[in-house]
């Protein structure tokens, strides 16, 4: 068995692991690793190893049992995200991806299925540093965005294609079956990054492709929706996100195909390399 240590914002754990999966777990959570040990955590996850399942504890409770260590992986990287959310507090937890580009951050927004992820990973791949998935911690006081660097969940089909058209060279790309591929980029921003840009990503093969510029008053509602449920109370989080729509530039990016993203976010970034 083995102990790490893991930071996240807000937020530092310990995952004890058996032998046999320890690659796994380091995989899964290499860019959170934490070099100093015997720190205070608010949780410990423990894994336990038998001959027929792999059982998740947390703070000395079972979660759930496995026959997959790729499962309980999954299983373990949601219970985090939904643990990191409870600890954020006052801070906006936005449903995001994020990178840095230059000296400040973007992060990109939205639902499932509209090209979060996979701009998120485009835009690793054209060269911008690493930053969040899933979760963009953002203080609404200081416009930082805090590291939040997990491994990057797409579908089967897209990798497939992009890799068809393509190299990877900025990360570890790995398709897992017919439904899931999984990226793991090779660097990541921990620190916080100031943010500068939001992308709202629209995927719609039929549409053409296109950047539009919003105004706070275009964007607020939908930013709203776009983010985890407050800790505190509604006002606070209304007046963060109306800061940070009053701070910050949004763009939708309307793509139809792999092709148009890539020539889009060429196009934003080369005319606003410091997004």
């Amino acid at each position: 068995m083995k102990t790490f240590f893991y930071s996240f914002p807000r937020l530092d754990i310990t995952i004890t692991v058996p032998d046999e999966i320890i690659g796994d777990i380091q995989t899964a959570f290499i860019h959170s690793i934490c070099s100093r040990i015997n720190l205070p955590t608010q949780h410990e996850y423990i894994i336990e190893s038998t001959a027929n399942a792999l059982t998740l504890l947390k703070d000395g409770k079972p979660l759930q049992q496995f026959t997959s260590s790729h499962k309980l992986i999954f299983c373990l990287e949601e219970d985090v995200e939904n643990t990191l959310i409870r600890s954020i507090g006052n801070w906006v937890g936005f449903h995001a991806g994020a990178v840095r580009i230059g000296d400040t951050a973007c992060i990109i927004v939205g639902n499932p299925d509209v090209g979060k992820t996979t701009t998120t990973f485009n835009l690793v791949e054209m060269g911008q540093t690493f930053l969040c998935e899933e979760i963009a911690p953002v203080d609404p006081e200081s416009l930082l965005v805090y590291p939040y660097p997990q491994v990057l969940t797409l579908e089967a089909a897209y990798a497939e294609n992009y890799l068809s058209l393509y190299p990877v060279t900025n990360g570890e790309f790995k398709i897992f079956d017919s439904q899931m591929a999984r990226y793991l980029p090779y660097a990541a921003e921990s620190d916080p990054v100031p943010l500068k840009t939001i992308l709202i990503p629209a995927y719609d093969p039929s549409e053409k492709p296109g950047i539009e510029k919003l105004t706070p008053s275009q964007v607020f509602t939908e930013l709203l929706g776009y983010c985890f449920p407050p800790n505190g109370d509604d006002e606070r989080l209304f007046d963060s996100v109306i800061r940070i729509c009053e701070e910050v530039e949004t763009f939708r990016l309307r793509t139809n195909s792999i092709q148009s993203m890539q020539e889009l976010l060429k196009e934003l970034i080369g005319t606003n390399p410091e997004a």
